[in-house]
């Protein structure tokens, strides 16, 4: 299992957000199966996603036309900064 979080600035985070849950089914079709949303308390317009699946999946969902639509069309200011790992405990 490997996890991912994406650190993103957006626009406007209620906009976003709607944005967001309509691809809950893409984020499900590539395997994502656990996420979070975390709002900066002192930025709200600073988002980092958080989920899991498997590496491979991951890559596919993040790079996905579908993906990068979604984020062009929710507002994401600038490009996000992606980590994806594995956990090694």
């Amino acid at each position: 299992m490997a996890f991912y979080y994406v650190d993103h600035i957006v626009h406007d985070f209620d906009a976003w957000k709607k944005v967001y849950d309509q691809y809950d089914a893409l984020r499900a079709a590539h395997g994502i199966t656990d996420h979070q949303i975390l709002q900066s308390v002192d930025n709200p317009n600073r988002v980092i996603v958080y989920g899991e699946g498997e590496v491979k999946m991951i890559h596919k969902f993040i790079l996905s036309p579908e993906a990068q639509a979604a984020m062009r069309e929710a507002g994401v200011a600038g490009p996000p900064t992606v980590f994806i790992g594995e956990d090694k405990s």
